[in-house]
């Protein structure tokens, strides 16, 4: 399969250095294997603590103590307005502990996959 352009795409200039990307075992790997290799996140995590992790706006829950915590945003994300105001208790702590699950769920398969 011929390599083609993609106009979003702005390939590097000839006088890149390879090694920017990756060190000459990985290089010479991949031309003997024809394979890439893929290392588990968790690995990868130890040169940056970030890797396989959600952005700063997914922890945002942790900040929630009570319903009058959540910004006007978050109330509408919520869909709060139509809901019983007994019930809205319920639709809080059970959107805060499903953040936190899936949160937690990506520190898990963070170092689950390989």
């Amino acid at each position: 399969m011929p390599i083609e352009s993609h106009p979003e795409l702005t390939p590097p200039a000839d006088t890149e250095r390879l090694w920017r990307y990756m060190d000459f075992t990985k290089y010479v790997s991949l031309l003997d294997r024809g394979q890439l290799y893929f290392p588990n996140l968790e690995a990868l995590a130890g040169n940056d603590p970030h890797e396989g992790l959600l952005a700063q706006p997914n922890y945002r829950h942790r900040e929630w103590k009570t319903i009058d915590d959540l910004t006007p945003t978050e109330w509408d994300e919520l869909q709060m307005e139509p809901i019983a105001a007994g019930d809205r208790q319920i639709q809080f702590w059970s959107t805060k502990n499903s953040r936190e699950y899936w949160l937690r769920r990506r520190f898990y398969d963070r170092r689950a996959f390989l």
